[in-house]
């Protein structure tokens, strides 16, 4: 067989890179990968405990010298945030650099809060991305070393009257219910289209995992982490602007 053809039979076929944040390296973590249950391409580890270099090397051992996979192990991630935002821009450039590819988040070995944080990074990108759903993968590994799939984002995103939603209760705002959230907004007499208006988008806002609501009734609107951690990383976007609250 020619290499052009082998070429021509490689043409569409989709990329798989792993991301896998650990707390405690073990070697449970990469069965899905070791015992060729998901296919492989690039794999980058991502440490969220210092003084874990022995069990790492033991991990990219495995991984590098027995199995062959390039694969890299970057800094050490100690806070939520920086997990989330790590996350997020690495799960996007993998996604940006290749649209067919196939991205599998392993959340087998991360326990805490910074573990949590990549799975909802891949969850904001299935929201924002709907077009990437069937890219994103985020699992766990069973006891028998096969991936079990997490529960996967609804789809959707946030609209601008959203936005403006979430960035304001970020601001450390805390409205007691829908009608007092869309008169903090509203840049004039509240009006009932407008309220209608906030009430649709908090709803929206819940079912995708933004927003909560507590207290009596459960009418006051608060952020969810998924929520906080959005406007961290959109903080800079173009319509950040502070403009008015009242776009469709």
């Amino acid at each position: 067989m020619s290499d052009t053809h082998s070429t021509d039979q490689c043409i569409g076929v989709p990329k798989h890179y792993h991301i896998i944040p650990v707390d405690v390296p073990k070697e449970q973590v990469i069965l899905p990968i070791a015992r060729e249950h998901l296919e492989t391409d690039e794999i980058a580890i991502f440490p969220l405990e210092e003084d874990v270099d022995e069990d790492l090397d033991e991990l990219t051992k495995i991984l590098r010298g027995m199995l062959g996979h390039e694969t890299t192990v970057e800094d050490c991630l100690a806070t939520v945030k920086d997990a989330y935002s790590t996350a997020y821009v690495k799960l996007k450039d993998y996604l940006e650099r290749d649209e067919n590819c196939r991205v599998w988040v392993n959340v087998a070995g991360a326990a805490d809060g910074c573990g949590v944080a990549f799975s909802q990074a891949a969850t904001a990108l299935q929201i924002e991305y709907p077009e990437h759903r069937p890219n994103i993968n985020i699992y766990t590994v069973s006891n028998d070393g096969k991936p079990e799939p997490v529960g996967s984002a609804p789809s959707g995103q946030p609209t601008d009257v959203g936005k403006t939603i979430l960035r304001y209760l970020y601001s450390g705002e805390s409205p007691t219910s829908i009608t007092e959230l869309a008169r903090c907004l509203s840049n004039k007499e509240l009006e009932p289209a407008f309220r209608s208006k906030v009430q649709y988008n908090v709803k929206k806002l819940e079912k995708q995992g933004y927003l909560k609501r507590e207290g009596d009734h459960q009418m006051r609107p608060l952020l969810t982490p998924t929520g906080r951690m959005w406007v961290d990383v959109h903080a800079h976007d173009p319509d950040n602007n502070g403009g008015s609250h009242e776009r469709d």
